[in-house]
């Protein structure tokens, strides 16, 4: 946490969908509105001083609606949130039922089996999404590293045998949790810098994290119900796409 400290943000002329997210060619999607980040940032420092659930829902709803054009647009924003969610649990759904993974790491995973976990992600983190790339792809990973170490943190050395339907969901949801909450302060500049002490900018970062991964956790669990060892990559990608509309649907309906 802490991560707001030294942010500017987007200007409010940036495009809606930047180059390197439009990924299905639709362009940079409608003409932003006028400082359309000014109201979720006024309203998510209100929050961050007073803690107030209304507070947040209103940052979030302007957020939604304003900052990124509406939840439409915000799905086409994340786009490559949603590419590389794909491959990452296509890679692991492919390990946990016998496969040997070589499709995404371009070797056997039979060479990571008995290493130590946190080597592992590394290796995981860096083949799905290597270092250097597009502006999103810092947070893409950090979005991967932290899901993955949540997920196999009862691992000590991996197994890709002991993976679960269960911790292949909860990835999943703390993995595009993490994303919607990087998404949002990088966007927010200074707004969460209002408390009067670091303590306090913490504990706020701390509550927006909780309430997101609160509506990821409803929003996803309802897609969740069927075999998610015979999901596809390609299913993996409209899943996720599916989920990150519907959590900005519902923050574009707060007030």
């Amino acid at each position: 946490m802490g991560t707001s400290s030294s942010n500017p943000g987007p200007g409010g002329d940036s495009p809606l969908v930047p180059p390197w997210a439009d990924l299905d060619g639709q362009g940079p999607g409608p003409e932003p509105e006028p400082q359309r980040f000014k109201q979720f940032r006024i309203k998510l420092g209100q929050f961050a001083r007073s803690r107030a659930d209304a507070d947040l829902k209103s940052a979030l709803g302007h957020y939604s609606r304003k900052s990124l054009g509406g939840s439409a647009t915000a799905v086409r924003r994340l786009a490559p949130v949603a590419r590389a969610g794909s491959q990452l649990l296509g890679f692991l759904t492919n390990v946990a039922t016998g496969g040997d993974g070589a499709e995404w790491l371009g070797f056997n995973i039979s060479e990571l089996v008995g290493k130590d976990v946190d080597d592992v992600i590394d290796v995981i983190v860096n083949a799905l999404c290597p270092p250097g790339g597009v502006p999103d792809d810092e947070a893409i990973r950090q979005g991967m590293d932290q899901a993955l170490s949540n997920c196999m943190e009862i691992q000590e050395n991996f197994d890709p045998t002991a993976l679960t339907q269960e911790m292949i969901a909860n990835l999943l949801m703390e993995y595009l949790s993490e994303e919607v909450f990087l998404r949002i302060v990088n966007d927010s500049g200074d707004a969460l810098n209002k408390p009067e002490d670091a303590v306090q900018e913490v504990q706020a970062e701390k509550d927006l994290k909780g309430f997101i991964n609160s509506v990821v956790d409803v929003v996803a669990g309802s897609r969740l119900q069927d075999d998610l060892f015979q999901v596809g990559t390609d299913d993996w990608e409209r899943i996720l796409q599916e989920i990150i509309q519907e959590v900005f649907a519902e923050f574009e309906g707060y007030d």
